[in-house]
């Protein structure tokens, strides 16, 4: 298709007036020409390459305008993710802030942390060992945004201090280690196989999304109320809510390990 193109490359000269004569373009004109053959090769090549090749890049399926949002385990599944990715990533910055306020050192608002990230650790690899084989994904998914509501209630209840801070983070993730392992099987599990690349691509869209809204509301929260960060607790208390609502509306899924679907999206 290229050399189609190239073919173009240099405009025929055109008739200066009703004689026989004939005279050369614009030097500018050559150039003009070979931009607007770019631009058609941008913008019609690669797609037909991408739909007629023998190995089409691009397979049927996802092509189709939002094909895949159309499937409810993708779109409820995402929005979950969203959720959960918030939650997550929340507290990262939620909880230095505050502790530093309270003239906690760095290291000591590190060590706070690490505790959410054990938690998720310890659900996200154990969970198979830990809970009932019988329970389907959605199960799984609603058990840990509830886990996940509970530790941010309680955490919004009590005050922000080195304390309870270090149980409550771990509480919470543990609910996300439930939660969003299987939230990731669910989306993973209702793509055709073909298309594995392009939901995986969805859910690390969604994980980047979520990271910036949660570090964005939190920072806004702290911003906007000078209340010791309750707020921004607050605020993920209600995407942690909305989290069990999409949860609940979520299909049914069969219990699948985690190591055959959605492996690379714990």
């Amino acid at each position: 298709m290229a050399s189609v193109y190239a073919a173009r490359g240099r405009p025929r000269a055109r008739r200066s007036g009703p004689g026989p004569a004939w005279r050369e373009p614009p030097p500018h004109a050559a150039g003009i020409e070979r931009d607007r053959d770019a631009h058609d090769l941008r913008q019609h090549g690669f797609g037909w390459v991408a739909a007629m090749g023998c190995q089409p890049l691009l397979p049927a399926c996802c092509r189709g305008r939002l094909s895949l949002l159309r499937l409810r385990a993708v779109s409820t599944g995402l929005v979950g993710a969203l959720c959960g990715y918030l939650v997550l990533f929340g507290p990262l910055a939620l909880v230095p802030v505050v502790l530093a306020d309270s003239g906690s050192s760095n290291l000591t608002a590190g060590l706070v942390l690490t505790a959410l990230r054990a938690g998720f650790a310890l659900a996200a690899t154990g969970a198979d060992r830990l809970l009932p084989g019988g329970m389907s994904d959605r199960e799984r998914g609603v058990l840990g945004t509830v886990v996940c509501a509970g530790a941010l209630a309680a955490r919004s209840a009590l005050p922000l201090t080195t304390g309870p801070l270090v149980p409550l983070l771990a509480l919470l993730g543990l609910g996300l280690g439930t939660f969003i392992p299987a939230n990731n099987a669910l989306i993973m599990g209702a793509i055709p196989a073909s298309c594995s690349g392009t939901g995986g691509g969805l859910v690390n869209m969604t994980r980047g999304l979520s990271t910036a809204l949660g570090v964005a509301l939190v920072a806004l929260a702290l911003h906007t109320a000078d209340d010791g960060g309750t707020w921004a607790v607050l605020v993920l208390l209600l995407v942690s809510l909305l989290a069990v609502g999409v949860a609940w509306a979520g299909p049914g899924g069969r219990s699948t390990p985690r190591k055959n679907v959605g492996q690379g999206e714990l």
